[in-house]
C-alpha cells in the first residue's frame, strides 16, 4: 500500500498526518507514506485544496480530515 498526503503544513494538514499515523499504528501497519508538498504536483492531480489523501494513487479525501476512526476502516480494508 502507498499512502500520499498531499500537504503544505497548515492546521489542518497536520492534523490529517496527526489522524493517519494514529490509524496506522492502531492497525499495526506500516505502509509507504509520501508526503506532497509540491503545490504544480497538487495542481497535476487536480487538487485543489488541501488536506488531501490518496491510497495506491487513488484521491480518498480532499479539504477535509476524517476522523481516525474512519482512516482506521478505510486503510484497514486494504490490507493485503
Amino acid at each position: 500500500m502507498r499512502i500520499e498526503l498531499f500537504s503544505t503544513g497548515c492546521v489542518n494538514c497536520r492534523r490529517l498526518e496527526f489522524n493517519l499515523q494514529q490509524a496506522l499504528s492502531e492497525l499495526g501497519i506500516e505502509p509507504e507514506v509520501i508526503r506532497i508538498t509540491d503545490i504544480a504536483e497538487m495542481e497535476r492531480r487536480g487538487l485543489r485544496s488541501v488536506p488531501a489523501l490518496a491510497i495506491d494513487g487513488e484521491i480518498k479525501f480532499v479539504g477535509i480530515v476524517p476522523p481516525v476512526g474512519e482512516l482506521r476502516a478505510l486503510l484497514g480494508g486494504k490490507q493485503s
